[in-house]
């Protein structure tokens, strides 16, 4: 009992935190997402734009999976593998010496440290955990209520990255919002 509660949270954290990463990075330009990929240095040009594109909507998709349906086990599968490849990469920078962009939580994230090597392999455990054990049934209704309550902060999160962009557009790259004042 205690542990099913303990992989019934594991998994409710997941979901969580691929679905607000994935959002995080849905609404970062696309050019920081392939930039922050490339930092890597691990596959080709067009293999990087796939990825950067695509992995937001990966992340959001299998944290969807892990919250809201009965298909736990996929969509923990999922993000098991997703931390298979978040573990190579960092992995891969930090032996290298790269000073790579994260990318965790979109543009907001600092460099690759170890810190997140192992997050990525607690992503791992937590997942296999979660595909390995029970249906998750019980986190349908926990994983509307965090839907419902994530939504205004994901709602405002995209305005204000959307409002960054434009005062970036129009006054050139600024790492703090300033108010453009003009005559």
């Amino acid at each position: 009992m205690f542990i099913d509660l303990l992989v019934a949270l594991a998994a409710f954290r997941l979901g969580s935190l691929f679905t607000y990463s994935g959002a995080l990075k849905l609404v970062a330009s696309r050019a920081e997402l392939i930039k922050t990929v490339e930092g890597y240095r691990l596959v080709p040009a067009a293999g990087t734009r796939l990825i950067a594109l695509g992995l937001p909507y990966v992340e959001v998709a299998s944290g969807a999976v892990i919250l809201l349906t009965p298909w736990v086990r996929l969509g923990a599968a999922t993000t098991a593998v997703l931390g298979l490849a978040f573990v190579v990469a960092t992995g891969s920078a930090l032996l290298r010496g790269l000073k790579a962009a994260c990318g965790c939580a979109g543009s907001s994230s600092g460099f690759v440290r170890s810190s997140g090597l192992a997050r990525a392999v607690l992503i791992i455990v937590a997942s296999l955990c979660a595909a390995l054990s029970g249906s998750g049934a019980a986190l349908n209704a926990g994983g509307l209520v965090f839907a419902l309550a994530l939504a205004p902060a994901v709602a405002l999160t995209v305005k204000q990255r959307r409002a960054q962009r434009l005062v970036h557009r129009h006054v050139g790259h600024v790492h703090h919002p300033v108010a453009v004042i003009r005559p």
